[in-house]
């Protein structure tokens, strides 16, 4: 905790006390989607083996062919990613808008690292799934 106070206190030089409020707001938003996405990334393998390994019993307990129940088994979890994937897009667009809100601030020590981040985000929204970057 010394160490975000340290970076709090870094990232508020010559900046008046409400720039100084965006700049700890936007640096806990960073850091809690972090814990989150950790967080929700083992929670979620854990509950997506679970429900396809009980979605691919139970096609094949109650009749279905092995082959279709994979099948079946495949669909459900090309769904749960595509959901995964939807998910993650959102976050990310919300905060690159946060982003956007504080560089309008214009925060003299970290615009740059503000802009570089926007920059990244916006690059990583423009890639187009199939196609090879050069």
């Amino acid at each position: 905790m010394p160490y975000l106070n340290k970076l709090f206190g870094a990232a508020a030089l010559g900046t008046s006390v409400g720039q100084a409020f965006w700049v700890r707001r936007l640096i806990s938003r960073v850091i809690t989607i972090g814990i989150l996405m950790v967080m929700s990334g083992i929670l979620l393998a854990l509950l997506v083996a679970a429900v396809l390994y009980l979605t691919y019993f139970g096609l094949v307990h109650y009749g279905l062919d092995s082959q279709i129940a994979l099948i079946v088994t495949g669909g459900l979890l090309l769904l749960i990613t595509l959901l995964a994937v939807g998910l993650m897009i959102f976050h990310l667009r919300s905060l690159q808008d946060s982003l956007h809100l504080f560089l309008s601030l214009r925060v003299p020590l970290i615009s740059n690292l503000g802009s570089f981040i926007a920059a990244f985000l916006e690059g990583f929204h423009s890639i187009k799934p199939g196609k090879e970057r050069r």
